[in-house]
């Protein structure tokens, strides 16, 4: 894609480029499992057609040309799964991938799959992260669920890594990090590796969420055998008590940086003993969260998942991003200005603990910005996020992707990049996407609630990088026809359903869906993919 290039502080443009398809859902023979095989999962994965988001990236530091992601993958619904990880992998910086699933699926009967440790109690998973070490391993956590996602509430649950060697390129194994009780659950694992070549490196981190009593902790745990183990910190970090949405980089001298948020505050803890123990953590900033609860409701859309208000709309809300380099720690994250308007902010510490003077990315006072995600290679700051600045609709007291009245503003939400060579006190952006995306469409929950996942993701190395994110642009549209003219909320949100319901009534409490292999649901209008793009080099 030709156009307008990214204006860096120092004055170097990077030309715009083009947008990659990571999620083939639509050519027959691209899914396989993870001996290279083939199984009636992979074979309906590879023409579903279904929903894909949340997505995860890591680009090789051996190889920028590597590249691999995942994503929560809908595509095993055909064969009894709601939700599973997909995995993608491409040798062409991004151009052609193949695709996969995490070992251990319902119905995976490859050695890999009758391995995975806690398998039986894996219906479903979901919220991957990624990150390589320094000698092309690859690790891939994700979430494990007993229970479908529309049955009884999974109070049992395990945090999972699959492991990948030559440069993910063959499945090497997996680990059970983190399995819950009864009384609490778990949430959005992060992952990062040691690459420094310091006394801790190779070392493998993961932190999550455990959910418990209202007041959520950060866990944490490490891995010192090329994650074959996981070994479990307790109580991290020390202070606050609550906190939950974890995120982790690795600086340069192999301290580990842990940060989450508590409340309308978000922290940092550090270690610097490889993982061993953490301090008290230090303040970053206080906010006001950007968070879609407050128009009305954590996600709206048609019949009983309709709101008080107008509007259709996904969830989305304030999580933090981190990454360390030479320049220090720098945290970002997406907040509510007073005036209404979300906006990405970032805050660096130089010494890693004491955050000031957080600054917006971009100050343009038109357009949401949300859900960011950070990287640093080669001395560069990167950091996507999702933009409604190009919208014509955008008002800052209405959520994004609608107008005043309840309709839809159509393809309203770019992905944008932004960069910055001094650390994070001055930034250049350019739009990554080729094509906007409506993330308001309502392809959940028998096609009546929007769904666009709750993060995107970035990685950069010092040979360049890639970013990936969910996107809309293959979705058919259609006419939901259990709606009459005057049922729906708003217009424009419909996706293309030609099924038949049971009840005929968007108001039903209970549905009596079509099954998952029905054709009806893979004539396009559940379409939803991940989509990328090149990151350049410095």
């Amino acid at each position: 894609m030709a156009g307008a290039g990214l204006l860096l502080a120092g004055g170097s443009a990077v030309p715009r480029l083009s947008n990659d398809r990571v999620s083939p859902d639509d050519l027959p023979g691209s899914y396989v499992r993870s001996d290279g095989l083939p199984d009636p999962t992979t074979l309906a994965c590879s023409t579903s057609r279904f929903l894909q988001n949340e997505p995860t990236v890591a680009v090789d530091p051996r190889n920028p040309d590597i590249v691999v992601a995942g994503s929560n993958e809908s595509c095993t619904a055909v064969t009894g799964t709601a939700v599973w990880a997909g995995f993608y992998r491409s040798t062409d910086a991004g151009r052609t991938w193949r695709a996969s699933l995490a070992p251990g699926y319902p119905g995976d009967t490859s050695r890999a799959g009758r391995r995975l440790p806690g398998r039986g109690n894996c219906a479903e998973a979901s919220d991957p992260a990624q990150a390589f070490d320094a000698r092309g391993r690859l690790y891939y956590t994700f979430l494990c669920f007993r229970t479908l996602e529309n049955g009884p509430t999974p109070f049992r649950d395990a945090i999972l890594v699959a492991r990948y060697g030559a440069d993910g390129g063959r499945y090497a194994g997996g680990a059970l990090v983190f399995s819950s009780d009864q009384q609490n659950f778990e949430d959005k694992p992060a992952i990062a590796t040691d690459t420094t070549g310091g006394p801790f490196s190779g070392s493998v981190y993961v932190a999550w969420s455990d959910i418990v009593a209202g007041c959520p902790t950060v866990s944490f745990a490490r891995s010192t055998d090329h994650g074959a183990t996981f070994t479990n910190i307790p109580e991290t970090p020390s202070t606050p008590i609550c906190g939950s949405l974890a995120d982790i980089a690795v600086g340069p001298d192999g301290a580990v940086y842990v940060a989450f948020r508590s409340e309308q505050d978000l922290w940092v803890a550090t270690s610097t003993d490889g993982g061993q123990s953490f301090g008290d953590a230090a303040h970053v900033a206080t906010f006001q969260p950007f968070a879609s609860a407050t128009f009305g409701g954590r996600q709206c859309g048609d019949g009983p998942a309709a709101c008080a208000g107008l509007y259709t709309y996904s969830r989305f809300d304030t999580y933090p991003a981190i990454a360390a380099d030479g320049f220090g720690v720098h945290v970002a994250w997406s907040e509510r200005t007073t005036g209404g308007q979300g906006r990405v902010m970032v805050a660096t510490a130089p010494d890693g603990t004491h955050f000031s003077g957080a600054v917006p990315v971009d100050p343009v006072d038109v357009g949401h910005q949300w859900f960011p995600d950070l990287s640093s290679g080669g001395g560069i700051l990167n950091l996507v996020f999702y933009d409604s600045r190009f919208d014509a609709g955008y008002r800052p007291q209405i959520p994004p992707g609608n107008l005043l009245h309840g309709s839809s503003s159509g393809g309203s939400v770019d992905v944008v990049l932004a960069r910055s060579i001094d650390g994070g006190r001055t930034w250049g952006d350019t739009k990554l996407t080729s094509v906007p995306s409506n993330l308001d469409l309502e392809l959940r929950s028998a096609g009546r609630q929007p769904f666009a996942g709750d993060y995107i993701s970035v990685s950069t190395v010092d040979g360049g990088g890639y970013a990936v994110w969910t996107d809309s642009r293959d979705v058919i549209l259609g006419h939901d026809r259990r709606e009459s003219s005057g049922d729906d909320i708003g217009t424009g949100f419909d996706v293309f359903l030609p099924c038949d319901w049971s009840p005929n009534n968007i108001d039903a409490t209970t549905y009596e869906a079509p099954p998952a292999t029905d054709p009806c649901l893979r004539r396009g209008g559940l379409d939803q993919n991940i989509y990328g793009a090149v990151v350049p080099p410095p």
